[in-house]
């Protein structure tokens, strides 16, 4: 998620942890970035709580290719990931009807990117001006540099 905007760039959904995959979802995110903005995803921070998929070397490693920071949640501190919280408790508030509905893996990854698609497209978000994360990170492009 983009702090600044809110838009979630990029999800999967995983029964595990999977240190290959949060690599490729890294590589995702800023492949989308240059995408929808234009701007690459240099001097952005990636902070993260401090599971073993986001502490390991290969993730460090493809977070500092791209020139970003990385940072970290403190152990026993999860208000150093508030808003990451904040969306997932919102977002399993929000959606909890429509994913107890699900019959499977397949069909609850279906519901999830309806959910994301509509909490980046057609949810107004009042921090960002009640705009949502979309039009508000399309109106950025050329007004800042990604942080």
């Amino acid at each position: 998620m983009d702090i600044y905007g809110k838009m979630i760039y990029v999800w999967h959904l995983l029964t595990v942890p999977n240190s290959e995959l949060v690599v490729q979802s890294w590589k995702k995110a800023v492949a989308t970035v240059k995408r929808l903005t234009g701007s690459s995803m240099t001097d952005m921070i990636a902070h993260q709580d401090l599971g073993s998929v986001y502490t390991g070397a290969e993730y460090i490693l493809a977070v500092l290719k791209e020139k970003d920071r990385l940072s970290y949640s403190r152990r026993g501190e999860p208000g150093d990931n508030a808003v990451n919280k904040s969306f997932f408790l919102r977002l399993k508030e929000e959606w909890r009807d429509v994913f107890i509905e699900a019959q499977s893996f397949d069909e609850l990854q279906k519901m999830v990117r309806k959910a994301i698609d509509y909490y980046n497209s057609e949810r107004y978000h009042s921090i960002i001006g009640l705009k949502t994360p979309l039009t508000f990170t399309k109106e950025q492009v050329g007004h800042l540099t990604m942080h």
